[in-house]
């Protein structure tokens, strides 16, 4: 899939993909566990390590910083991630897939 962003294009393989939904899916966990239970939960450290995580397997993985910005900016409002695609989400705001 080729993802383009302004003069950008990326070409984002199968992986890579899986890894940006990892990290979006840990940043709604994230967002849902601090709007429940605050921010001070045990859980929410769970979610932050697992984030961290993901940004080394991305940064391995050559994902651009303004692709696993997007990422995060989809996963911090879990309700929309439960309604649409990233794919959705990324052509929403301006980002061209092919």
């Amino acid at each position: 899939m080729k993802i383009t962003c302004g003069d950008i294009t990326f070409d984002l393989n199968t992986q890579q993909r899986r890894e940006l939904d990892y990290l979006a899916r840990w940043r709604a966990d994230l967002a849902y566990i601090t709007e429940r239970w605050g921010k001070d939960d045990p859980e929410t450290q769970v979610s932050r390590g697992c984030i961290e995580f993901a940004f080394t397997v991305l940064d391995r993985l050559h994902v651009p910083f303004w692709l696993q910005n997007a990422a995060l900016a989809y996963g911090e409002d879990w309700r929309n991630r439960q309604r649409e695609s990233f794919e959705h989400y990324l052509t929403r705001k301006g980002y061209e897939i092919a």
